[in-house]
């Protein structure tokens, strides 16, 4: 990602240094109309780029104004990132196998003859790799705003829409480390026990549904 994107999103020493939330949010939300532009563009890795940016950025900061200013954007601009990754999921491309070879490419001057095949691969648009990056940002997201129904239950489905089925162990892993995390016995939930077995409960039922 260009650099200007990464200072750009330095909003707590920006907050530090007196910047109104009003305009943190306003630049937020012009920073991922920028990428909803370049999805337009069909520039799938840059806009990817700019909304992994932001979603670490969130997961990173423990200040309370800036999770919500956080909060109101990305509810705001879900469906675009849901469209964007299910798009980026499925979308299959094809790449020259190999360079052709000049010596193989027939003379046009001497006959005339139908183009030489060019052997192609078939791959998805994300590899695995990123793929699984993505959806352990998700998972984290979710963690992190496990409480508020309306991100949760659409960063739900955008897991869904977005994972393989070699994917699912991958995600039963994710859940099931943090399961037994949030059951051990030195593990702290703010809000007490309730809020702890509430996370507990939430957890299982997502597991029953990769399980099924």
């Amino acid at each position: 990602m260009k650099s200007k994107f990464k200072q750009r999103l330095q909003y707590t020493t920006r907050l530090q240094q007196g910047e109104t939330p009003e305009a943190i949010f306003a630049d937020l939300t012009n920073l991922l109309q920028a990428a909803e532009a370049y999805a337009d563009r069909n520039n799938h890795q840059q806009a990817l780029d700019i909304y992994a940016q932001v979603i670490n950025a969130h997961l990173a900061t423990n200040e309370a104004l800036l999770i919500s200013l956080f909060d109101r954007a990305i509810i705001e601009f879900l469906p675009q990132l849901d469209m964007l990754l299910f798009e980026a999921s499925s979308l299959i491309i094809s790449e020259p196998s190999q360079p052709p070879d000049p010596s193989n490419i027939p003379d046009s001057s001497k006959s005339i003859t139908s183009p030489t095949p060019v052997a192609v691969s078939m791959s998805p648009l994300l590899t695995p790799e990123v793929r699984r990056s993505w959806l352990e940002r998700l998972f984290a997201l979710w963690l992190k705003r496990i409480d508020i129904s309306q991100i949760g239950e659409q960063l739900q489905e955008i897991i869904f829409e977005v994972a393989w089925s070699e994917d699912m162990a991958f995600l039963r892993h994710l859940v099931e480390s943090e399961l037994q995390h949030n059951t051990s016995s030195d593990t702290y939930v703010h809000g007490g026990d309730s809020v702890k077995q509430s996370h507990t409960r939430t957890l299982e039922q997502f597991l029953q549904q990769l399980l099924q």
